[in-house]
């Protein structure tokens, strides 16, 4: 594939996004018409089907516009084009590989398989219900068998399982009877009324503010964009910011105890698990350190 070929994929790309941003009123420049654009661009790869054009829906675009089929016609149109660039290209040329990290970084997953890349040493799916190790591809030795590749995880899973044991007891050992783990600063927005922004929804000429009264379930803004999104949508309504500090604590609920008083071990790990717990190896790792720093 010639230079100039990559370069009009890119720019029509960059037109793409330009049509986002000028369309912005109309939804355009939100995270549904960024994916659909990116799932045209996936099919095509994958399964060589230019999808495109799709509808205003689709492209997740405010209907009650009066405007929004011809955005959609708009948006089909560099986007249709847009694949069927992505159709001609030669993917043994010089260039294909740069073509291939380029796709890949824009659309955020990696659609091509490479001979670089290992096959996984485990599958979720064939596997439903046992609780495999997670494990990086670049431990997979090809010259072994499976079960080798797997003996050999799991025995590091058993080392590396240990030392952080070890370390945890060394950690709860000088724990004091009340600590402070970590701490995190976060923002919110309060209305007049007192209450905190949960949610918004915009439409030509009003602006809608989902509130709740618990600080704790209302919208934690993160800093990106806050400064912009704040003065568009909740200073004209009186909103104001607060920012609360959020402390994770080894801290005993009055009236807990019912086998005996626990130790900094025991809170120590207990935290860990409310900390992370949405991580089912971080779960098992804290159990199996319960257990173990025990004496």
């Amino acid at each position: 594939m010639e230079l100039p070929q990559f370069e009009k994929l890119k720019q029509s790309i960059a037109d793409f996004k330009a049509l986002q941003k000028k369309y912005a009123e109309f939804g355009a420049d939100g995270k549904g018409t960024q994916a659909q654009f990116q799932q045209g661009i996936k099919d095509m790869v994958t399964r060589q089907v230019n999808i495109f054009p799709v509808t205003p829906v689709d492209w997740k675009l405010f209907k009650s516009m009066p405007d929004c089929p011809k955005v959609a016609d708009a948006l089909n149109q560099v986007a249709h084009d847009t694949v069927e660039q992505i159709r001609i290209i030669d993917w043994k040329s010089p260039l294909a590989e740069v073509i291939k990290t380029f796709v890949n970084e824009y659309c955020g997953q990696p659609l091509f398989t490479t001979a670089t890349q290992k096959p996984k040493i485990h599958s979720m799916q064939s596997y439903a219900g046992v609780k495999w190790i997670q494990s990086s591809n670049d431990e997979y030795d090809p010259a072994k068998s499976w079960e080798e590749n797997y003996r050999i995880l799991e025995a590091r899973y058993v080392e590396e399982t240990s030392h952080l044991i070890k370390k945890v007891r060394e950690l709860a050992a000088n724990l004091p009877e009340s600590a402070t783990l970590s701490t995190k600063t976060i923002k919110l927005v309060q209305m007049p009324d007192g209450t905190y922004a949960k949610d918004w929804k915009s439409s030509p000429g009003s602006i809608e503010i989902v509130t709740v009264a618990n600080p704790f379930v209302a919208l934690h803004f993160p800093d990106k964009d806050f400064e912009t999104i704040f003065k568009t949508y909740f200073a004209p309504k009186g909103g104001k910011v607060v920012t609360m500090t959020m402390s994770l604590a080894l801290a005993e609920k009055p009236g807990a105890r019912k086998k005996g008083p626990k130790t900094g071990t025991d809170r120590f790990v207990e935290n860990i698990v409310k900390k992370f717990k949405t991580s089912s190896v971080i779960k098992a790792f804290a159990r199996a350190t319960k257990e173990h720093v025990r004496d």
